[in-house]
């Protein structure tokens, strides 16, 4: 979702649920920041292994560039490693260690 550069408030920002579903047909969306909380084993019939469910999450960093923030839980290895062999350029940061931030569950 990209809001004009003008919009008025209080529509300054869009917050975007995206299922692994819509990821695989985004194209060139790229957001400003985005986050995977989670990966857990409901989507094992459409993506067949757990490795291609990340895959297909982690789609959502493709396209980021330098500057932008790719998030993902720092309780799980497998989702750093597929944002990181995505390709995105965006900055990488871990919920649970961003500088400043505290997130509680």
């Amino acid at each position: 979702v990209q809001l004009p550069q003008n919009a008025p408030p209080p529509y300054q920002a869009a917050v975007v649920e995206a299922s692994s579903y819509q990821l695989q047909l985004a194209g060139g969306f790229h957001p400003t920041a985005a986050v995977i909380i989670n990966l857990t084993p409901d989507h094992l019939e459409r993506h067949g292994s757990m490795r291609a469910y990340g895959e297909a999450k982690c789609a959502i960093f493709k396209n980021m560039q330098k500057g932008q923030l790719a998030v993902v839980g720092s309780d799980n290895p497998l989702l750093a490693a597929l944002r990181d062999e995505c390709g995105t350029q965006a900055d990488s940061a871990m919920l649970g260690q961003l500088p400043g931030c505290v997130v509680e569950a």
